[in-house]
């Protein structure tokens, strides 16, 4: 796990809601089960947590895996072509309250029994995090953080070096390489060591799924920046990548899912935490091969 110490483009996902929503996929139900059966193992006996809070929920793709398994659900999520979406899809949900808000604006007198980021934190300033959380915590309650780092095949990363590298040359969707891998490791041993959490975890979900041309465009283009692209330049580019990928071959759109989950326990009497340098990756905007995991 890291945290971005550049966070200007933490909205700028807002800008491509229709792609995300329709590229980003769902998170496995089995991350979201095995998380309940880690919390009922320390104490947590209701089928349902009283207070849940979702940070940074994007188009929802974590949010209908946890409105089930929450009494009242908090979704906070400050794009606002993100909010509106959820807002209409989740219209008739009575047990969920959606505040276009960031982590760091967001005032509530609430304790939480989990708080929730998937694809989320390292938007986050490392210390206010840390400085926040257990404020937000029933004691005893707990946090939990996933990532997704998608593969694709080689023939993908070719269409993607030939549009969108000449224009957008930080341009990089994250993957679960060696160096990422440690440095997710080092912010976990953070994490777990000295920030006062109790009973952490760390878990790898895994899982292969066979794209349409139209789905791995979407995808695709829900982490580019569109911010500093001009309108034209953004349709043409799309254009081409559609027409590259609806030749491509059915095993050429097949795409590797790494699933990245932390999960750690507010001790039962919450106290400060214990301050540490942590791990924080400098990032120059959304794109940073590190840290572009929204």
């Amino acid at each position: 796990m890291f945290f971005n110490t550049d966070i200007r483009g933490k909205l700028a996902f807002s800008l491509v809601a229709k792609e995300y929503d329709a590229g980003r996929p769902s998170y496995p139900s089995i991350i979201f089960s095995d998380a309940a059966a880690a919390m009922r193992q320390r104490g947590f006996s209701s089928r349902k947590l009283r207070h849940v809070l979702e940070i940074g929920a994007g188009s929802g793709q974590a949010t209908e895996q946890l409105l089930p398994r929450a009494k009242h659900l908090d979704v906070l999520e400050p794009g606002a072509a993100f909010a509106k979406l959820l807002r209409q899809r989740y219209r008739d949900a009575t047990n969920m309250r959606i505040y276009e808000k960031t982590f760091e604006s967001f005032e509530t007198v609430l304790r939480y029994d989990l708080v929730a980021a998937a694809s989320a934190l390292h938007w986050i300033p490392q210390e206010v995090f840390y400085r926040r959380i257990f404020t937000l915590l029933e004691p005893g309650g707990w946090f939990m953080g996933i990532w997704h780092q998608p593969t694709f095949t080689a023939t993908v990363y070719a269409i993607i070096a030939d549009i969108i590298v000449p224009r957008v040359p930080e341009f990089w969707i994250p993957r679960p390489t060696r160096e990422v891998r440690a440095l997710f490791a080092t912010g976990y041993e953070d994490f777990s060591r000295n920030r006062g959490f109790r009973y952490c975890r760390r878990k790898t979900y895994s899982r292969q799924r066979r794209l349409s041309a139209e789905s791995c465009a979407a995808l695709i283009w829900s982490y580019v920046n569109i911010d500093s692209i001009h309108a034209k330049d953004c349709r043409s580019m799309q254009q081409a990548m559609k027409q590259r990928l609806a030749s491509a071959s059915r095993t050429d759109l097949v795409v590797k899912d790494s699933f990245q989950v932390v999960m750690g326990q507010a001790p039962k009497a919450n106290r400060p935490t214990k301050r540490c340098s942590g791990l924080a990756i400098k990032s120059g905007g959304m794109d940073n091969p590190l840290v572009a995991s929204r």
